[in-house]
């Protein structure tokens, strides 16, 4: 074989490579998914990044397109709905950890029985988040003090 040629295949190969790569991260992050954006404004984003799921009700329904940080400390979060998914008008949007490795989901939840659905562009109001791993730990080391105390008192 030709150096020359092993020179090409060596190019071809690197490029495939790379095209490979961000075709992969194109798809993880919804690139062929077809969906209308909803929007949310975050005080806390607790590690949320595009490509994480969005929530209805508990059932997957999109992901996360994108997140900016705002000058005042906001966070824009912009989610993409299924087409064929209806998000109820009096839903509000809080951010869920998921698992022990600090991932996060954005969760919907509604507030009743609505006939009337968000259209695309809406902003989704925002409700409360769940407790995060470091209130728990919290309230686990105090706990752990209570018992010591109530161990030591008969002594």
């Amino acid at each position: 074989m030709k150096r020359r040629d092993e020179v090409l295949v060596g190019i071809f190969l690197t490029v495939a490579a790379i095209i490979g790569l961000l075709g992969t991260l194109w798809l993880v992050r919804g690139g062929l998914s077809s969906g209308y954006p909803l929007y949310a404004k975050f005080a806390w984003g607790q590690n949320l990044k595009p490509g994480q799921p969005v929530l209805l009700a508990g059932v997957n329904v999109g992901g996360v397109r994108d997140v900016k940080l705002r000058d005042d400390g906001y966070l824009d979060v912009i989610l993409r709905v299924n087409d064929d998914v209806k998000v109820p008008k009096n839903s509000v949007a809080s951010v869920k950890p998921v698992g022990i490795f600090g991932d996060a989901t954005i969760a919907l939840t509604p507030k009743g029985p609505s006939t009337i659905s968000f259209a695309a562009g809406d902003t989704v109001p925002v409700g409360l988040s769940d407790t995060d791993i470091q209130t728990i730990m919290k309230r686990v080391d105090s706990i752990g003090v209570t018992g010591q105390r109530m161990t030591k008192a008969p002594n």
